[in-house]
């Protein structure tokens, strides 16, 4: 069953609700983040993912607020490692986008504006990272 734009946009922003991960809020509530569930929703993801001989990797992708905000950093950084914590837990092969997105010399330059989805070159950016993770995984 193929599911429409709209109705795949709507079960994410679902799932990250119901994760504690609010869109468009620039503030962690980390009372609100339920870290079992996720737990369960990726080791969910990786059995079925193996199952059918595939391979599940994990792409962090950290909010355009943790560089931007200082005083909402600490709360970005606790998620962070609870969630790269819990990927470690499952051993799935992880892509984490921070270090390219925080070595940049200008990280504002890779979003569109304030509180955006990323530029064009923002995106470049992720998409040579991923694309250089995946290349390096299939060689091992």
């Amino acid at each position: 069953m193929q599911m429409s734009a709209p109705g795949r946009f709507w079960r994410l922003w679902s799932l990250r609700q119901a994760l504690g991960l609010q869109v468009g809020e620039i503030a962690l509530d980390s009372t609100r983040v339920d870290l079992p569930l996720f737990r369960r929703i990726l080791d969910e993801a990786r059995r079925i993912t193996g199952g059918w001989g595939g391979r599940l990797y994990f792409v962090y992708l950290p909010a355009e607020a943790r560089y931007h905000e200082d005083r909402y950093r600490r709360e970005y950084d606790w998620a962070r490692g609870q969630v790269l914590s819990i990927v470690e837990d499952l051993q799935i092969p992880l892509i984490d986008l921070h270090p390219p997105i925080s070595r940049h010399p200008d990280i504002s330059e890779l979003y569109s504006y304030r509180g955006a989805h990323f530029s064009p070159a923002g995106y470049r950016l992720v998409a040579e990272t991923i694309l250089q993770a995946l290349q390096a995984s299939s060689s091992r």
